[in-house]
């Protein structure tokens, strides 16, 4: 079964992942997770490595990564190749105000529709294959692959 992932999103505690399962006619059925367990640590990491192309993307300062939070993403497809696009939602944390700064990264697509165009639309470095990492992350945490609880056992 191929999971595609459409969409991440972390929010109070909460994971949301819509994503899509090709059936048997060769269309996209949808369907959407939302879950309060928390994932594997390898989650977070994945996760939170698209920090670098936030800052990279938005074009802010390399020290503001450690400051960034990342919050979701979105993925589309399109063309005839079905080439990703993703836009990358987080929070940057302010020194003076009492609330964070909320960031969208322009969408950025993992190659060109058929041709060439102009190289800023494209993903920066390595992103495309963190977000694999990030997308297998994910198939896991739909899969039930998720941090053991403590299990409260008494003594004796």
């Amino acid at each position: 079964m191929k999971v595609r992932i459409r969409k991440i999103k972390l929010n109070k505690g909460k994971i949301r992942i819509d994503y899509e399962v090709r059936n048997a006619q060769g269309e996209y059925d949808q369907f959407s997770l939302s879950c309060s367990e928390e994932p594997l640590p390898s989650f977070h990491q994945a996760l939170q490595k698209l920090r670098r192309y936030v800052v990279e993307i938005c074009e802010l300062p390399d020290e503001d990564e450690d400051r960034i939070e990342i919050k979701g993403v979105s993925i589309s497809f399109a063309g005839p190749d079905d080439t990703m696009g993703c836009v990358i939602s987080a929070q940057k944390e302010l020194e003076n105000s009492n609330a964070p700064l909320n960031l969208n990264t322009p969408h950025k697509i993992e190659g060109f529709y058929g041709g060439a165009g102009d190289p800023r639309r494209l993903m920066p470095g390595e992103m495309l294959d963190d977000l694999k990492v990030l997308f297998d992350e994910c198939r896991r945490y739909i899969a039930g692959q998720r941090k053991q609880m403590t299990l409260p056992f008494g003594e004796g």
